[in-house]
């Protein structure tokens, strides 16, 4: 549903005809295209999650995933004169807002969802920044072939540097994946930390992150996404 003002769509269950449409778009079985994007960045976006345990399943509160601003990276880090979205998310268990730096890097072949700078709520406003990005998702074309695996090196800068290597996968392409937002075709990414931990997120094209089963279970309630601006 379009607002009257024409800048915000706010989207809900319907949004699984026009992923699968928009999938259709696709090459081979296991090839997707990297338009349109399944992260969409744009300054207004806002997702709400319901986070539950991963082992017991009980609900443990609301998580709300909000872009507020483009503007510079700022900080004391190396991409502080980056312009990126600032976002900032509020999380159960207590924890105060957390903001990050999203940036996008376009590519000839796809793009790039980073995050250069977080600030943590819950550990007396810590700050982290990496060199040269933290990656979030990688919506190149080489890497929207199901069963691809990569490896992503950075440096995590805080109280001590850290040279990290985290391993990315990608799952099915095409999954159907249904949350109390509704039913959505979904790229699955397998992420795994450095501390061998595994993360599986399941995005949407035009919605974004829909489901992430990792240190607890994420599913998304709702969601508003701002209009691409007229062409």
């Amino acid at each position: 549903m379009r607002s009257t003002n024409g800048l915000i769509v706010t989207l809900r269950a319907s949004a699984l005809g026009v992923a699968l449409a928009a999938a259709a778009c696709g090459g081979a079985e296991d090839q997707l295209d990297p338009t349109p994007t399944f992260f969409p960045i744009a300054v207004g976006n806002r997702w709400v999650y319901s986070v539950k345990n991963v082992v017991t399943g009980e609900v443990l509160g609301q998580k709300i995933v909000l872009i507020n601003a483009r503007e510079p990276v700022g900080g004391t880090g190396p991409n502080a004169q980056v312009v990126a979205f600032r976002r900032t998310t509020t999380a159960p268990h207590g924890r105060g807002a957390t903001s990050g730096w999203w940036g996008v890097i376009e590519r000839p072949d796809g793009r790039l969802i980073v995050n250069y700078r977080e600030i943590d709520g819950s550990n007396d406003g810590q700050e982290e920044w990496w060199q040269p990005y933290h990656l979030k998702l990688d919506e190149t074309r080489a890497h929207l072939r199901a069963g691809v695996q990569w490896t992503e090196s950075n440096t995590k800068l805080d109280s001590v540097d850290r040279s990290m290597h985290e391993i990315w996968k990608v799952g099915e392409t095409r999954a159907r994946i249904t949350v109390p937002a509704g039913t959505f075709e979904c790229l699955e990414i397998i992420h795994s930390s450095p501390a061998g931990r595994d993360k599986h997120t399941w995005y949407a094209r035009g919605v974004g992150k829909v489901r992430e089963v990792g240190g607890d279970i994420e599913e998304l309630t709702e969601y508003h996404i701002e209009s691409p601006a007229p062409n």
